[in-house]
């Protein structure tokens, strides 16, 4: 298991941000060490996965670095005793196996790191726990990620297809029958999903939004796109994560919301110097509140801060609403009698 694995999870955002990485605070061994336990208590099929203890060891330490090649951690079919037990071990509600709940407690993250758009958050198997597939990974804390209801209705069980065989030779002739007796490895798909455990880039700056001004002064979110600066395979990723999981539509439903949220941040701004600067504080606070670069009201805000073509609609929007407050508190300070119109009571 790298080191990446094993550094100690940051808690970002206690609102919506776009995909982020979280770090791990188990390790594979600490996993298997659970497994290990459930065989010596004698769970049910305990003796399937200690047939095989060794080649799951072997996998959970591989889990790591191979992920991203799925077609290498595929159960063979004559495994369906051990599928079976694996598959059945995540149902288990022994305490030594709770740790497999920690992604779906409240507070655990602020938001779906999928997404980045809040929601309830359940647990996904990144690699999913179908008994044909990677039952053997039911309660390896690297596959269980905390995700949305949503994000999972569009994940469904996908994971990357296995594209083929590179391989490790200077020759490109080669005959067929001899292939097997060459090293190789598989092809990475970029038709993938993020995975926020492994993805560093994700602590990046990744993501682009594209804006243009809407209906009632709200600008609109027109696109989400990769930074050009990240290399062509990761922003391929990207954008296959981003449309597998419809991230673009769900986030527009969310803008609405928090560009009224913005407005009530400009309460007094009276000039484009004074809108530009509040934007730019707001952005700083989006920032620090979401503990990532790539937060969604950090993405929205720097949108709006780089579109100084729509600034002059947007300062004439904070001006009707601040008009509008002024009228309301107004109204509030008139205050009618509790006496006034009724019948005194005699004496």
């Amino acid at each position: 298991m790298t080191a990446r694995a094993t550094c100690t999870r940051k808690l970002y955002s206690q609102r919506g941000e776009m995909p982020t990485y979280l770090a791990l605070t188990r390790t594979a061994q600490e996993d298997l060490a659970a497994v290990q336990t459930y065989i010596s208590k004698q769970g049910d099929g305990w003796q399937d996965i200690h047939r095989v203890l060794p080649r799951v060891a072997k996998t959970f330490t591989q889990y790591s670095e191979r992920y991203i090649e799925p077609g290498r951690l595929l159960l063979k079919a004559s495994d369906r005793k051990f599928a079976q037990a694996m598959y059945g071990l995540y149902d288990s509600k022994a305490g030594y196996l709770r740790y497999k709940n920690a992604p779906r407690k409240p507070g655990y993250v602020g938001c779906c790191p999928y997404c980045g758009i809040k929601g309830s958050i359940t647990v996904d198997h990144y690699l999913p726990r179908s008994r044909k597939e990677f039952p053997h990974f039911s309660v390896l804390s690297a596959n269980l990620v905390p995700a949305c209801g949503d994000c999972q209705g569009h994940k469904l069980t996908y994971y990357a297809p296995t594209t083929g065989r590179v391989v490790r030779n200077r020759r490109r002739q080669m005959v067929a029958a001899k292939l097997s007796q060459r090293s190789y490895r598989f092809r990475t798909s970029d038709r993938r999903i993020l995975h926020p455990y492994f993805d560093r880039f994700l602590s990046e700056r990744i993501l682009i939004a594209h804006i243009e001004m809407g209906a009632r002064g709200v600008p609109s979110l027109v696109s989400i796109t990769p930074r050009l600066s990240l290399a062509r395979s990761t922003r391929r990723a990207i954008e296959f994560h981003l449309d597998r999981l419809h991230v673009l539509e769900r986030a527009k439903g969310e803008v609405e919301h928090l560009h009224s949220s913005i407005l009530k941040g400009m309460k007094g701004v009276r000039t484009l110097a004074e809108l530009l600067e509040s934007l730019e504080k707001q952005l700083g606070s989006a920032q620090s509140r979401g503990g990532s670069l790539n937060f969604f009201d950090a993405l929205y805000l720097r949108a709006l801060i780089v579109r100084k073509d729509l600034h002059p609609q947007l300062l004439s929007v904070v001006e009707t609403e601040n008009a509008v407050l002024v009228r309301v508190s107004q109204a509030r300070r008139v205050r009618v009698p509790a006496h006034h119109g009724r019948r005194q009571p005699a004496r």
